[in-house]
């Protein structure tokens, strides 16, 4: 709905964060959040990240580069100001995004890079497939959390 008003990735993460702070505050809860906007009209990606590993993004030519600017996660100031991340947007263009549980902070980090680029050539949902398949490889037994990914890409 906000995104439907006209608010970009880092006005809707303020207002999520200032709205969980009222409402939690009393009980430390909070959420790591990542904003992405693919705005048609400029050809840019957009994006704003809440204490959340940053989306990836991959070109055709297989450069990958981390939309890092990140903020605190949502939910613990009430006042937290976020950044929006802004790149050119160009056909063949991926983008990944991975919950927390998939790449969890303490564990060696993989390079998202080098798995995105093996896969580059498949479609879409293998390579989705073969990256989350080969980051829950990397979890420790027993490992209980979400381990969800999503992979965006942006054709002609």
């Amino acid at each position: 709905e906000l995104a439907r008003e006209g608010f970009g990735p880092s006005a809707i993460l303020e207002i999520i964060s200032r709205r969980l702070h009222e409402m939690f505050r009393d009980f430390d809860l909070f959420v790591t959040i990542v904003a992405l906007e693919f705005d048609p009209r400029r050809s840019e990606w957009r994006a704003a990240v809440a204490g959340h590993d940053p989306p990836f993004l991959m070109r055709a030519d297989g450069q990958v580069e981390e939309l890092l600017e990140r903020g605190t996660a949502a939910g613990i100031l009430p006042d937290e100001h976020y950044q929006d991340m802004r790149r050119p947007a160009r056909a063949g263009d991926q983008v990944f995004l991975a919950s927390d549980g998939l790449i969890p902070d303490g564990l060696p980090g993989p390079d998202i890079g080098q798995l995105l680029r093996t896969a580059v050539h498949r479609p879409l949902t293998e390579t989705l497939e073969a990256v989350v398949k080969d980051l829950q490889r990397r979890l420790p037994p027993k490992y209980r959390d979400d381990t969800t990914g999503v992979l965006i890409r942006l054709v002609d």
